[in-house]
């Protein structure tokens, strides 16, 4: 714990050119051995607080079924408004409330096709996910598992 105190700052010749008040530690590394403790300030105890650290949590999952370029289902939590097909391997999911910044973790897993989500392709509001078989070329998913990650 930290309390603050009264300081008088001193010049060379030990005259009075400052008053402040501050930790015993901030003044001795400002102005070493140039001051003079006045006295402590009542009420001033300041408590060290441990630093908070984002814990990542599971924010939102779902699982998208595609049939003949048309999203069949997805299996949803509250999270998730819902989807659509966009494009040969291009499903837009939307969340039922905008999300406060894109800096959520979007994965997608589509079996035996390549899914993912691209820093480019997430807003507030929704993200895309693109399938594609292993050479690259857009494909479509039978089922996508999707996963929200984020942190608090």
């Amino acid at each position: 714990m930290t309390v603050l105190c009264g300081f008088e700052i001193l010049d060379a010749k030990g005259l009075v050119i400052n008053r402040v008040v501050a930790s015993a530690e901030f003044v001795e590394a400002h102005y070493p051995g140039s001051w003079v403790l006045i006295g402590e300030i009542p009420g001033t105890d300041l408590v060290e607080r441990t630093p908070v650290v984002p814990v990542p949590h599971l924010y939102a999952a779902a699982q998208l079924r595609v049939l003949d370029g048309d999203v069949t289902g997805i299996g949803i939590n509250s999270r998730f408004a819902g989807a659509f097909w966009g494009d040969v391997g291009k499903y837009y999911v939307f969340f039922a409330e905008p999300q406060p910044d894109t800096a959520y973790i979007a994965t997608a897993d589509g079996g035996p096709c390549r899914a993912y989500i691209l820093d480019a392709d997430k807003a507030e509001d929704f993200f895309i996910i693109t399938s594609t078989d292993q050479a690259g070329q857009p494909i479509d998913a039978e089922v996508v598992n999707i996963s929200i990650v984020r942190a608090s």
